[in-house]
């Protein structure tokens, strides 16, 4: 009998592992695209409420608050919903992770 695939053990691995780093490749490219979307979305809506309160700002500006005082009051008023929906974003991703790990679990077990 003749040896028609003669390949090294690298080429045998790394064709087994091909699909596997590309479907790693597209998910972190995904996640890099929500990344920035929700951090086109935090600028969009800090600058939003920054534009709103413009007035603002200019009179406590007339009335002697410094620049590091109006950045620390628009750091610090915006910081407040970010951290908030970070908390319940971590909260919610542990919780649905575990329930979608746990589906998974059971489909591998139906599979085999």
């Amino acid at each position: 009998m003749p040896i028609v695939k003669v390949r090294t053990m690298d080429q045998i691995i790394t064709d087994s592992i091909a699909s596997r780093k590309f479907q790693t490749a597209l998910a972190r490219s995904f996640a890099f695209c929500a990344l920035f979307l929700a951090g086109l979305g935090i600028f969009s809506v800090a600058s939003y409420s920054v534009s709103q309160r413009r007035h603002e700002l200019a009179i406590r500006m007339a009335l002697g608050a410094t620049s590091s005082n109006i950045r620390r009051l628009i750091i610090r008023d915006g910081m407040k919903p970010i951290i908030l929906g970070m908390l319940f974003g971590i909260a919610a991703a542990f919780i649905v992770g575990k329930a979608v790990n746990s589906l998974f679990w059971e489909w591998a077990l139906v599979i085999r």
